[in-house]
């Protein structure tokens, strides 16, 4: 089993391996003070120059289990040209899996701009909630029941759902 410092050098070695020019590495030691289920010792935020690009953030504890979050609903409501106050992710999972290779799976997806975002928005409101999807052949291949609660099958995209571009 890897340990903490391994993970982060196997996330940090696959971004550098990337050569990508609008996406930045953040690695910071977040505050814990809000979290009393677990304790969190490192965050990898993966922060696009472009709103068209999705952002997502790993955090990993002290005993090594591994988070993955995606957007905000802040960038999405930027993106949609609406306000939001809510400083809420869009979609992701409490540190649950200490496989780093799922982790690993997500950012592919994520660099690939495949995941799908649907806004709800409420006239006057502004943002309500968010879902998160990928594509059912896509969908399918995500075994680990964790990161398949969080995610949605979009059987079908409309128009009123956002699209990303990839990473470059």
């Amino acid at each position: 089993m890897m340990t903490v410092d391994e993970k982060i050098k196997y996330i940090k070695n696959w971004f550098a391996n990337q050569n990508f020019n609008n996406i930045e590495l953040q690695h910071s030691v977040p505050d814990n003070t809000h979290n009393v289920d677990y304790l969190v010792e490192h965050e990898l935020g993966f922060r696009p120059s472009s709103l068209n690009q999705l952002y997502c953030v790993i955090w990993i504890t002290d005993d090594g289990y591994l988070s993955f979050t995606l957007e905000t609903w802040n960038r999405i409501a930027k993106k949609l040209n609406i306000e939001t106050k809510s400083i809420r992710f869009g979609g992701g999972f409490e540190p649950c899996t200490q496989n780093v290779d799922e982790i690993i799976d997500l950012l592919e997806l994520t660099k690939e701009g495949l995941f799908i975002i649907e806004p709800k928005i409420w006239p006057i409101v502004g943002l309500t909630s968010v879902k998160i999807f990928l594509e059912t052949e896509l969908y399918s291949q995500i075994k680990n029941p964790n990161v398949k609660k969080w995610i949605h099958s979009a059987k079908q995209i409309r128009s009123d759902m956002l699209r990303f571009e990839p990473w470059s």
